[in-house]
């Protein structure tokens, strides 16, 4: 603990396309009077940590509601924008663009639109509990309530065994790891480790544990509803 010994250069990064199959227009789509990007961008405008912020969009729209809200806005390619594009070489356009243009930075942090309930507290608390470590990636995730390692799978004649062996399923769930999964809202590795490998994880990667409540990916209509219902029922939600 206490490696730090200045504040690190963050960028944060926002990938909002402008296509979406579920939701047209998703990342402006009204969610409790605002665009469901508004509340990323506030969250990453008031978050301590965060030097500077991008947002990679193929939509005008999109861009020209970032720079409204003062935030560099840039075009990304389409052949990076379809709906089988990947994060993370949007990611890395985005990051070596910045790179070029401004300066290097010692962390990128990855915030999805799609993450409305992810506040500034979060951000902060996730780099706090990251740059007082050797670790060199974070990802925010939330526990599983029932472990995927008791699960069975269909072998090639149609049999179940076990997911992991055939001795997991069996075995009591308090002898068994505690399992988590990423809930999309916050993503933060080493920008030299990320423009080398492309990848959002490294051997030495934290958890920043987030109540599934306040993990909410909108995907859907149903997802949608149900983060309007929590923006407005609740006045603890810090932009």
């Amino acid at each position: 603990m206490g490696l730090m010994t200045k504040q690190p250069s963050v960028l944060a990064v926002i990938l909002a396309r402008a296509g979406s199959k579920r939701i047209p227009g998703k990342n402006m789509v009204k969610i409790a009077g605002r665009p469901l990007l508004a509340y990323t961008l506030d969250a990453a405008k008031k978050a301590t940590w965060v030097s500077d912020i991008v947002v990679s969009s193929d939509s005008p729209e999109v861009r020209a509601f970032s720079e409204e809200q003062g935030v560099k806005a840039i075009d990304r390619p389409s052949k990076l924008a379809n709906d089988v594009a990947r994060s993370e070489p949007a990611l890395y356009h985005a990051l070596t663009w910045y790179a070029t243009r401004y300066k290097p930075v010692d962390w990128v942090m990855l915030l999805q639109p799609t993450s409305p309930l992810r506040t500034s507290l979060h951000i902060d608390e996730a780099c706090t509990q990251l740059f007082n470590t050797d670790a060199t990636a974070l990802i925010s995730v939330q526990t599983l309530p029932h472990s995927p390692l008791k699960s069975f799978k269909l072998n090639a004649d149609g049999y179940i065994e076990g997911l992991i062996n055939n001795e997991t399923p069996f075995q009591r769930s308090q002898d068994l790891p505690v399992c988590m999964i990423p809930n999309g809202a916050i993503y933060i590795v080493k920008s030299d480790l990320f423009l080398a490998s492309q990848k959002l994880w490294t051997p030495k990667t934290l958890p920043y544990v987030m109540d599934a409540s306040l993990g909410i990916d909108v995907d859907t209509t149903e997802d949608l509803a149900q983060a309007e219902q929590q923006i407005l029922a609740s006045k603890e939600v810090i932009l």
